[in-house]
């Protein structure tokens, strides 16, 4: 719930990378999130949860689902709950037809057994006019991700507003809006880069 209190805006960093200590040090040094993904049936990310209460950085863990068995998820809540730390869990999204029911399930388990993780449902920008239809529930989600690909082409960058506009204007009154976005800086239409144009954009959007 104190998560969800959150009115400052939040920056993160993917840990997942190949950095040096050095260079994530540098980089990470103004952000207040670190994320990771895990990939169900992997071991507990336990460094990770070590480098974030080091630096105290709020964990964003990205879960990517497999075979929808909710045994990993109740070995996950409790080692989570071992932290008692706020942890933000995203449960990554699918198009199985398994996967909102295994959201709402493992929602549950998480809600239950470690209440001091807030649970995430992400979407991309390409079903930002389903959310209706893919929401699992106010009662099942604390925050609500948005993943955004931005491409180019020989022009530029191509944007498309609506995603993100109807996104926020669907969720800015109920939950913490996590915008995750990613622009293309290259084209091979033209073979042309658009680094400036690319900084500018993510600067734009996150001013938002």
């Amino acid at each position: 719930a104190a998560l969800c209190e959150q009115t400052d805006t939040l920056t993160g960093i993917y840990t997942n990378k190949d950095y040096s200590e050095a260079e994530l040090g540098q980089l990470a040094a103004n952000q207040d999130i670190y994320i990771t993904y895990l990939t169900q049936g992997d071991k507990f990310p336990a460094d990770f949860m070590a480098l974030c209460s080091i630096n105290d950085k709020l964990p964003l863990i990205i879960l990517r689902p497999t075979d929808y068995s909710t045994d990993y998820v109740n070995t996950l809540a409790s080692r989570l709950a071992s932290y008692n730390m706020p942890v933000l869990l995203q449960i990554d999204s699918s198009r199985s037809a398994k996967y909102k029911d295994f959201f709402r399930t493992s929602a549950d388990i998480i809600h239950l057994k470690a209440p001091s993780v807030a649970i995430v449902w992400g979407i991309s920008s390409d079903k930002a006019d389903e959310i209706t239809t893919l929401y699992p529930g106010d009662s099942y989600v604390d925050w609500v991700a948005l993943n955004i690909f931005e491409g180019a082409d020989k022009n530029g960058i191509i944007t498309e507003p609506y995603p993100l506009y109807h996104t926020i204007s669907y969720f800015e009154k109920s939950k913490p809006i996590i915008i995750n976005l990613s622009v293309a800086s290259y084209t091979y239409d033209g073979h042309k880069y658009f680094i400036n144009e690319a900084a500018a954009e993510i600067t734009r959007i996150y001013a938002l």
